[in-house]
This record gives C-alpha cells, sequence and structure tokens, in this order.
C-alpha cells in the first residue's frame, strides 16, 4: 500500500485528489495539507511514501518546498502536480521530483505517483 500525503491550498482541489486516489486499491491517502509548513509536520509524522504537492499554492517557492518535505522524511517521493509542468521543472533547478500536468488524464497522476516509487524517492 502506497501511503500518500496530499498538500492543496483548496479543500476542493484536496477534495478532487482524495477521491481520485482513494478508486486505486494500492494507494492510500494518510493526511491532507492546506500549505507547506503543516506538510512538514505531517510528512515528519507519518512518513508518507509519497508527498503529492499542488503547485499553485499561493506564495510557493517550490524548491525550497521540496527540501523542506523532504527533511522531514528523506525516504519520501515527492509528485507535483502542475498547470505549466516544464516552467516547474525549471524552478526545481535540479530538486529531485515527478512533475505531472494538472490537464493530463487521471491515469498519469496515478503513474506519477508509482514513478516516484520506482524511481527510489519513496519506501
Amino acid at each position: 500500500m502506497i501511503g500518500i500525503l496530499v498538500v492543496a491550498h483548496l479543500v476542493l482541489v484536496r477534495r478532487a485528489l482524495c477521491a481520485r486516489l482513494s478508486v486505486e486499491p494500492d494507494l492510500r491517502v494518510l493526511a491532507e495539507a492546506d500549505g507547506v509548513s503543516a506538510a512538514a509536520s505531517l510528512t515528519r509524522a507519518q512518513q508518507p511514501h509519497v508527498v503529492l504537492l499542488d503547485a499553485e499554492i499561493p506564495d510557493l517557492d517550490l524548491r525550497e518546498a521540496v527540501q523542506s518535505l523532504r527533511a522531514g522524511s528523506p525516504r519520501s517521493g515527492v509528485v507535483i502536480l502542475a498547470l505549466d509542468p516544464l516552467a516547474v521543472t525549471q524552478q526545481l533547478d535540479g530538486e529531485a521530483a515527478v512533475v505531472v500536468g494538472k490537464h493530463e488524464e487521471g491515469t498519469a497522476l496515478v503513474g506519477a505517483i508509482r514513478a516516484a516509487i520506482a524511481g527510489g524517492q519513496g519506501d
């Protein structure tokens, strides 16, 4: 079972992500957070396999966010959901994360979560 922490500013986005993930038999949402500071605390406490981070959180520094999440749980993979995956990849400046576009099918999101685990970013 792959444990996931869902991080998104908007409640509707978090609920939609959780609903989509709940139909996968090998995925389980462990917790939800509305920002990086809350997510960092939950990451330390829950040690999720994957942190699913919405790139559209206001005033979000993606590189710093990934570092903060990894500091609390170095073995957790990070999947970033973005409107512009290329721009997000450039903002990460070498920080390892799997980036998936918000315009892609739900199967792309699930595949990205599994890729974060397979790529050695999760356990």
